[in-house]
């Protein structure tokens, strides 16, 4: 018999995506899934979308919730759900036909592995060599590194391994890297999947395209929350991903053109704290170097990036 996949899907106001999202989980070459669809206190027509799916699927589960962002909406779905294996999907986003079934036939392919990624999703180029397998401490190092696959959506989890692991809902932005961190610490090995199977969509409204505010900086707590907890392992390159979630902070305020000086000595702060014991080997030259100026002076950085930023827009305008 086939193993039950819950397919979690937090949804705000996303009337103008919301029936392509659905319907490509509906779609899936492997159908022994239930879709449980979050909405998590829409004030547009998204309720009205779910509710006439629904009744055309019964796979298709609706819970409705008064606002309280993606994490909890996130947690509320996983608590919900009751299949063998867990999967999840942006509201704005899409599956291709067979991600679920290539995903799952990757997780059976090694009875050892725990979760199943899918490696072109990382931020920065890797060099796996089309392994099938990857041990999760190394996994781990790749995640700090942003070599792995930071958001959940690239990834279909054995029930079993998520345990406890829920999403902090006191960290805003990403949330996604503490929550696979926490998972692959308490996981023996990864299976790689290659294929481009997940579309992915840039919301124009999304929080990435939103004004800098205290969800961006909460990115920067991260690190001190996983050296709170005790885990299985502990990623020598940890250290690597503080300085980039503090070097993305410094870059999303340049690019706001916000003034956000009630910002700046708390990004200090933390970078006197990252850049102590910051490894130079471990990390890119350009993320040491920026992260050791913010431990100096926060704004400087940010007023260097707004130059090197604009200058480059101005570049590409140019050159259309």
């Amino acid at each position: 018999m086939k193993n039950l996949v819950s397919i979690i899907i937090p949804v705000y106001n996303a009337e103008r995506y919301i029936e392509r999202c659905i319907n490509s989980a509906l779609m899936q070459t492997y159908d022994n899934i239930e879709i449980i669809a979050v909405n998590d206190g829409s004030v547009d027509d998204t309720q009205v979308i779910l509710e006439k799916i629904s009744q055309i699927d019964s796979r298709l589960i609706i819970i409705s919730k008064e606002n309280e962002g993606v994490s909890r909406a996130r947690n509320d779905g996983l608590k919900a759900s009751k299949g063998e294996l867990i999967a999840f999907l942006d509201s704005d986003d899409f599956y291709k036909p067979n991600y679920i079934e290539s995903m799952i036939n990757k997780l059976r392919s090694d009875e050892t592995c725990d979760v199943a990624t899918l490696v072109t999703m990382s931020i920065k180029r890797n060099k796996l060599n089309h392994l099938d397998c990857l041990p999760s401490q190394d996994g781990l190092d790749y995640l700090c590194q942003m070599k792995m696959p930071t958001s959940v959506w690239a990834y279909v989890y054995k029930r079993e391994v998520l345990k406890d692991i829920y999403f902090n809902p006191e960290i805003g932005f990403f949330e996604d890297f503490l929550f696979n961190y926490m998972v692959l610490s308490n996981t023996k090995n990864i299976a790689l999947v290659y294929d481009d199977l997940y579309f992915y969509e840039k919301n124009p409204d999304g929080l990435n395209a939103s004004k800098y505010n205290d969800k961006k900086l909460s990115s920067i707590n991260i690190i001190d929350t996983l050296l709170d907890v005790k885990l299985k392992y502990q990623s020598k390159y940890l250290l690597s991903a503080y300085s980039y979630f503090i070097v993305t902070n410094l870059l999303f305020i340049a690019k706001s053109n916000q003034d956000c000086q009630q910002y700046y000595n708390i990004i200090n702060k933390h970078s006197k704290k990252c850049i102590k014991s910051l490894n130079p080997l471990r990390i890119e030259s350009s993320y040491y170097i920026l992260t050791l100026l913010s431990a100096i002076n926060s704004s400087f950085v940010v007023d260097l990036l707004k130059l090197l930023y604009y200058k480059n827009l101005n570049v590409k305008n140019m050159k259309k």
